[in-house]
């Protein structure tokens, strides 16, 4: 049985196959140089090409990264959007919504008033037989 020891990178057990790392040793091979001066053209040649990759990379950097915040206020204003709306839109259920209350409610008030109206014609009526019937009997009669 082999046991293994190292850094855990997540909870729990891990079932799988075993790889083992091993970091590559670079061996740096040493020499003389015979002509210096070209020897320092050719570290300046290097220095230079790997300066102008940077650049070229650093541009590609920050294209793309200018694509990532436009894709990002894109989709900002995008979400903004369908947030306002949503809101106009539950709004405007909520308004239809209290309209037909309001409707339902007006509607019980027209039918008590009518109700109530009819009431009072109809007392006003019988109050005024009573009149013209007191006022013939003390009249007339």
């Amino acid at each position: 049985m082999i046991t293994i020891q190292g850094k855990g990178v997540s909870a729990g057990v891990g079932v799988g196959p075993l790889y083992f790392y091993r970091r590559a040793t670079a061996e740096i091979k040493r020499y003389t140089v015979e002509d210096t001066d070209a020897e320092w053209h050719r570290f300046k040649g290097a220095q230079t090409g790997a300066i102008e990759q940077l650049g070229v990379l650093a541009e590609q950097a920050r294209k793309e990264a200018g694509s990532i915040v436009e894709q990002a206020e894109n989709d900002a204003a995008r979400l903004r959007e369908e947030s306002r709306q949503k809101a106009r839109d539950e709004t405007a259920a909520l308004l239809a919504q209290a309209q037909k209350e309001a409707e339902r409610q007006a509607e019980g008030l027209r039918d008590k008033t009518e109700k109530q109206c009819a009431q009072i014609a109809a007392s006003a009526e019988s109050n005024m037989e009573k009149a013209v019937k007191f006022i013939m009997e003390r009249v007339v009669g």
